[in-house]
């Protein structure tokens, strides 16, 4: 919740925060922690990209470096004289050096990589369980109720043909969430008595106290599992068995009546431009 309250209320919190902090007495905090993290986190990326430039600029001097070092062997041994023999085995030591001295650079650089990517993680785990010592859990059991809204229906959506045997053809909208629900208590019964949902202070594990979070904050969390919830819903495809109910609910219904041939489709932006026009 307060990730997405740093995002939508972020003029709010910039100019006059006083009043989002006293509905949620853990935000000021959790603002300035998730401040330094981030800017934690932007100076270990660029860290990091650095490192991966200076580790591939490193790679290739080392196969540069073998590449020569071979060739310099190769002049040395097919070498007739002694004078140019020990040039070519000075610059072979030069090589060998600055490749010594490159590898010292690499360690070291290695090193304080090294040490800094497990400063960043002990950070990152402080930023983690600091998180976790206001962390409100709510446990919702509810209904997503989803259908088809036929109030808006035109008499150019609907075609009727009695000339040979009685035919109807509908143009429906898309089914839509009609209701999300989460009730005090999800069954309730003399034999079993569900809640309908549940708050935790995940934490301790101890129940709810009003001296531990305001109703504000209470308010932020049913909401958010209520779009919880329907996004549950809708992934396990509620709205796809909402849009074969609906057809096969119309087509019974009007063969009651008497139609003998009934074709339901359903309605998208390109059909009602088609009607539009």
């Amino acid at each position: 919740v307060y990730n997405e309250m740093l995002v939508e209320f972020k003029d709010s919190l910039n100019f006059n925060p006083t009043a989002l902090y006293e509905n949620y007495p853990g935000l000021e905090r959790y603002r300035k922690d998730a401040r330094e993290f981030r800017a934690d986190e932007l100076f270990f990326k660029n860290k990091s990209e650095s490192y991966e430039l200076f580790l591939t600029e490193y790679y290739l001097k080392l196969e540069d470096y073998r590449s020569k070092e071979l060739e310099l062997k190769k002049e040395i041994s097919s070498s007739g004289s002694k004078s140019e023999r020990k040039k070519l085995e000075r610059r072979l030591s030069d090589l060998k050096d600055k490749t010594i001295e490159e590898k010292k650079a690499f360690v070291k650089r290695k090193d304080n990589f090294n040490k800094a990517e497990k400063a960043f993680r002990g950070k990152k785990i402080d930023f983690r369980k600091e998180r976790k010592t206001r962390n409100l859990v709510y446990i919702g059991r509810g209904w997503v109720k989803a259908g088809i809204n036929l109030k808006g229906l035109t008499d150019e959506e609907i075609f009727i043909d009695d000339s040979d045997s009685l035919y109807i053809h509908i143009l429906i909208p898309e089914p839509e969430i009609l209701d999300v629900d989460i009730n005090p208590w999800f069954i309730y019964t003399e034999k079993k008595k569900i809640k309908g949902f549940e708050l935790f202070i995940a934490k301790t594990g101890s129940m709810l106290s009003s001296e531990n979070f305001t109703d504000v904050e209470i308010n932020s969390v049913k909401h958010k599992c209520k779009l919880r919830l329907e996004q549950n819903a809708i992934e396990k495809g509620l709205l796809r068995n909402a849009k074969s109910s609906a057809s096969s609910t119309l087509v019974n219904f009007f063969h009651l009546l008497g139609f003998d041939k009934v074709k339901i489709n359903f309605k998208t932006s390109d059909h009602q431009v088609v009607l539009n026009n």
